[in-house]
């Protein structure tokens, strides 16, 4: 998605170039955003969690663990349990199950959320 601005900004030029090719959708409203992640929004928000059911972990405390790993960049244990506010020896069990779900990955520096595929 991309906010159209005006032709004439050179700030808008990236936003004109991904709509030129077609590589975003342009949206100038709060319901046009909500309209076009609504297709898609209730699959991200509910696979990771139909996923940990599968590891028979309680699913809210194995939710808090799997929303403090970093998207980006690699927390470890113990940031985990004290972002998520679950036992560390429980965030130790839970995050190769994790890995082996396909939901992280364990790198240098920690573990990292993997993006579920769709």
């Amino acid at each position: 998605m991309a906010v159209p601005g005006p032709v004439t900004s050179v700030s808008s030029a990236g936003c004109h170039e991904l709509l030129r090719d077609r590589q975003a959708e342009p949206v100038s409203s709060v319901a046009e955003v909500v309209e076009s992640v609504g297709r898609f929004g209730d699959d991200l928000a509910t696979e990771p969690a139909q996923k940990q059911s599968e590891l028979g972990a309680p699913q809210g405390e194995a939710m808090r663990v799997y929303e403090a790993l970093g998207n980006r960049s690699a927390v470890s244990a113990e940031v985990a349990s004290v972002e998520s506010g679950v036992a560390l020896e429980r965030v130790r069990a839970l995050l190769p199950e994790f890995e082996l779900a396909g939901l992280a990955t364990q790198v240098d520096g920690g573990w990292q959320r993997v993006e579920v595929p769709r």
